[in-house]
């Protein structure tokens, strides 16, 4: 059952699916590059999501932002510049649109981002079905998050679609494309089993 938004301005009906946007070369390839470069064979992978994940093994991911992770590094500190640049830049984007900017309102009320995450999917891995909630991995507080997106890096693989609305949306993996959703409950999403290949994606949440 879609939930119908009557616009009084122009009689126009919105679904769910009116909320998602769809960005395309959000970030250049040698973003990704330099990327993969640096993290495919970091140490700091760790297990995803327990409770979420599905398949041989639970997902993996690197907490890009964690001071554990870019302290002391340079390099890092620098990559994780130049991928919010392009992340805000994106979803500037989703909410001039959303928040009616351009009737001198902000609807979206969104104030930083967290969370920023990268994610690999082996072949048998998987997302179940689910809502988001960012936990800090600090003090272990909760919040609700207003915008999820999640950034392919890669499209060298099979399988791996994200999946929205009870399938009603799908989206299959193009290297720089990112996906801007409400994160509430009624944006359920699962990534579906990768068949072939790794998939790597980034994720994150505007509060």
């Amino acid at each position: 059952m879609w939930l119908n938004i009557m616009n009084d301005k122009n009689n126009a009906i919105n679904t769910l699916d009116d909320f998602i946007m769809v960005v395309d070369g959000m970030i250049p390839q040698d973003c990704i590059d330099d990327l993969l470069k640096e993290y495919k064979t970091s140490s700091a992978w760790m297990d995803y999501a327990p409770g979420k994940s599905g398949g041989d093994s639970p997902a993996t991911s690197i907490l890009l932002t964690h001071p554990t992770v870019v302290k002391d590094s340079p390099v890092r500190q620098e990559l994780m510049n130049r991928l919010g640049k392009y992340i805000f830049e994106g979803f500037d984007q989703y909410h001039k649109k959303y928040s009616k900017r351009d009737e001198g309102r902000n609807i979206l009320d969104i104030s930083e981002l967290v969370g920023l995450r990268l994610l690999k999917y082996k072949k048998g891995q998987s997302i179940f079905k689910h809502v988001d909630k960012y936990t800090n991995p600090d003090t272990n507080v909760s919040i609700w998050p207003v915008v999820t997106f999640t950034l392919s890096i890669n499209s060298n693989f099979s399988g791996g679609e994200l999946e929205l609305l009870d399938g009603r949306c799908v989206y299959e993996a193009k290297a720089g494309q990112c996906v801007f959703f409400p994160a509430n409950f009624l944006f359920p999403h699962e990534v579906k089993t990768v068949t072939r290949g790794i998939r790597y994606a980034i994720v994150g949440w505007f509060v």
